[in-house]
């Protein structure tokens, strides 16, 4: 939490495993509750399924993004991802949408 802040004082780039952070948090916000571990040395997620999710691209739209997009991007890519694994429902999405 502390270096979050002092990242967004400092104006400190976002790091892989922030990100990735950030990419959690938005699948728990909107309701994906399965296992995810993050696998730093691959920069992708594991699910509980044994699938994964490479974070290389959607690391690079959300650095390249404009300021205003960026939740959009990271938003989109969650919201793919877990539809491909059967989630979210159209709530679940709903409730994407509005973060």
């Amino acid at each position: 939490m502390l270096q979050s802040l002092l990242d967004k004082i400092f104006s400190r780039p976002l790091t892989q495993e922030g990100f990735a952070k950030k990419f959690i948090e938005s699948a728990r916000k909107a309701g994906y509750s399965e296992a995810m571990d993050f696998q730093a040395s691959e920069f992708r997620i594991r699910h509980n399924n044994g699938s994964y999710f490479n974070l290389h691209n959607a690391f690079h739209d959300y650095q390249n993004g404009d300021k205003t997009q960026k939740v959009a991007i990271l938003n989109g890519y969650v919201s793919t991802r877990y539809r491909t694994l059967g989630f979210p429902s159209a709530e679940q999405l709903d409730r994407l949408t509005a973060l």
